[in-house]
């Protein structure tokens, strides 16, 4: 590779940290682990440009699970695991709203809802059995009663095909680049060395520390190193129960009159959409294509890609003629539960990963509790 005596300098072949991934959990794990020591240097390498994870690509929601999400993860785990992770998002969205500021990352506290079209009557009708329960269960968390049925508001949002909705106002939206900006901001204030397109392909564990090997030609050796690549974790450590799980999304150009406001959800979360400056951003349905959207390939699939259009068309703007802006895809960490995994996998290496598309709600807590585990 054609490196410098220049870019040797620029580039720090040492340092007492290294983490990879430069999305919502490893900026947050570089913050606190530099907060907890200053003196400490700390490097964070990101491969992209800009962050390659979920966290630049997903919908800007600030949500910790809708009703018929939270009744499927009560019939996986028990009640005490899923209210203590539902704590654990809300609790990390009220910590990331001060870590980078509200007024920095555009929040918006505009409720979130959940939408049942005809075919899904069965899954509002348990919906509508449990939510005394799930409202009981969550009340230590939130104070005071979440969801609701809200049926009369459908037609104010200018949705069509949908007979029922729920809501909750706890929920909210954010800018997901503004988010990253403010983050990464942040971390430099700290004196965490941040580089971009610094793609990490192998570590070497060594007596004295790790040597970690970039795509470039370039190495850097560290005392410890945290890997917090979340849905790429199986190119650096095979055999973690970290399923990479694509997630699509489209974009639509500026929507004239949009009356649509807020967090909405559909089917266990496998749907979203919201309204962000003007436009409709819509995402999900890989439960239609389960098996194949378990792929680290970031390619749109037009299966996925022309059912979303077909459902904006017929549902969200029915009687717009639509213009669609972009389209891409995130990749998330996901698992045999939605449980993070924080942990050492030797004395120097630590991850922080699977995040199970909740990273914008317990990344930033996620990055917290890492630091503090390279800290032990």
């Amino acid at each position: 590779m054609n490196h410098s005596y220049w870019d040797k300098a620029l580039f720090p072949d040492c340092a007492q940290l290294v983490v990879v991934g430069g999305g919502i959990v490893g900026l947050s794990a570089a913050i606190h682990a530099k907060m907890a020591n200053p003196s400490r240097s700390v490097v964070l390498l990101e491969k992209g440009l800009t962050p390659a994870g979920a966290s630049s690509k997903n919908a800007g929601f600030a949500c910790f699970g809708s009703l018929s999400e939270i009744i499927d993860d009560l019939e996986h785990s028990d009640e005490q695991q899923v209210v203590a992770l539902i704590k654990k998002r809300w609790e990390g969205i009220s910590y990331l709203l001060k870590l980078a500021g509200k007024e920095n990352i555009a929040y918006e506290a505009s409720g979130g809802f959940e939408v049942f079209t005809p075919d899904l009557c069965n899954l509002h009708a348990a919906c509508v059995e449990h939510m005394d329960y799930i409202n009981h269960i969550l009340k230590p968390v939130f104070g005071e009663i979440v969801f609701s049925s809200d049926d009369r508001r459908l037609e104010y949002f200018g949705l069509k095909g949908f007979d029922h909705m729920i809501s909750n106002r706890f929920e909210g939206q954010l800018n997901a680049a503004k988010m990253l900006q403010a983050l990464i901001r942040t971390a430099r204030q700290k004196g965490v060395y941040v580089v971009c397109g610094a793609e990490v392909s192998n570590w070497e564990e060594l007596p004295a520390g790790i040597q970690v090997f970039l795509s470039s030609g370039q190495e850097i050796k560290c005392e410890q190193l945290l890997l917090a690549t979340n849905g790429f974790t199986g190119n650096l450590i095979p055999g973690l129960d970290v399923r990479p799980t694509r997630a699509q999304v489209l974009i639509t150009e500026p929507v004239e009159g949009l009356r649509l406001k807020g967090a909405f959800h559909m089917d266990r979360g496998y749907y979203y959409f919201r309204d962000v400056d003007g436009r409709v951003l819509l995402g999900g349905a890989r439960n239609l294509a389960i098996n194949e959207e378990f792929t680290t390939d970031t390619d749109t699939s037009s299966f996925i890609q022309n059912h979303l259009q077909l459902f904006l068309n017929q549902h969200i703007l029915p009687d717009c003629d639509t213009h669609i802006d972009m389209r891409w895809t995130g990749l998330m960490g996901t698992g045999a539960t939605k449980e993070p995994i924080v942990e050492k996998i030797t004395n120097r290496l630590g991850v922080a990963v699977r995040l199970g598309g909740m990273g914008v709600a317990i990344g930033t807590i996620v990055g917290k509790e890492a630091a503090a585990m390279m800290e032990r």
